[in-house]
């Protein structure tokens, strides 16, 4: 699982059995997810590249789109097994998707604010 705020609530919440159930549902979920997100990228760094015309250094760009995305493709397999009938893990499950699902957002709030602001400093740069 990735080092969020809501992991670490986790972690030091549960015991360590229990901990170590949930994250080996929870991180494929993760991956998968996050597979999914750098394939749309990939299509549409490639779509807005065709509209402009590629350089050298978008084929770079490319790549490094494409390796993430194979990385990630690879590690986000899902295989539930016995915690899909606990009711405990249930109730954990809820609670850590709200609690993490808030917190994420607010972390991808943050990061495209940093990268506008980013682009805007660069943009001003280059004039």
């Amino acid at each position: 699982m990735a080092i969020t705020f809501a992991g670490i609530v986790l972690y030091f919440s549960l015991p360590r059995h229990e901990f170590g159930r949930v994250q080996t549902v929870l991180f494929p979920v993760y991956y998968a997810f996050n597979a999914a997100m750098s394939f749309f990228a990939v299509l549409a760094y490639f779509r807005t590249q065709c509209l402009t015309k590629f350089e050298h250094t978008s084929w770079i760009q490319l790549a490094l789109l494409l390796a993430v995305f194979s990385i990630e493709a690879y590690v986000g397999k899902l295989v539930l097994g016995e915690l899909a009938h606990c009711p405990r893990y249930l109730r954990v499950l809820r609670t850590f998707r709200r609690y993490h699902s808030t917190i994420a957002m607010g972390t991808m709030i943050s990061l495209g604010c940093s990268v506008y602001s980013t682009m805007i400093i660069v943009d001003s740069m280059c004039r």
